[in-house]
């Protein structure tokens, strides 16, 4: 996101002066989104609940986590160790549920789902 600034300096006859900056925002496309911000293209209600052992992220992509990690322990030098936090001990850690970060992490990996299959799609044309 880019940001357009201008600042004003207005000097005053006793000696002070007044620095006054305003600021736009930007998309990348260029389009301004100053005081209306941009809407969402998945809104999620966010529903304040308790946090429970089986949060239903853990199962709907397990399949997808488990290939991942056979593709990266292939990629990986075995050297490394690798200290990964997860969504559910986050927020355990956090004390809540929160239904609005767990649809955005179903979101972002049905995307890396779908981007494979396109790559290997394209790959076995």
């Amino acid at each position: 996101m880019k940001s357009w600034r201008v600042v004003l300096i207005s000097s005053f006859s006793f000696g002070s002066a007044l620095r006054l900056t305003t600021s736009k925002y930007f998309t990348p496309s260029g389009r301004c989104i100053h005081e209306e911000g941009i809407d969402p293209d998945v809104e999620v209600k966010f529903q304040e609940q308790e946090f429970k052992e089986t949060a239903p992220e853990e199962t709907v992509f397990e399949e997808v986590e488990e290939q991942d990690k056979d593709i990266q322990k292939k990629d990986e030098p075995k050297e490394k160790e690798e200290i990964k936090t997860t969504l559910q001990d986050f927020m355990q850690a956090q004390g809540f549920y929160d239904n609005q970060l767990v649809s955005a992490v179903e979101l972002l990996k049905g995307i890396k789902v779908y981007k494979k299959q396109q790559v290997l799609q394209e790959s076995s044309l």
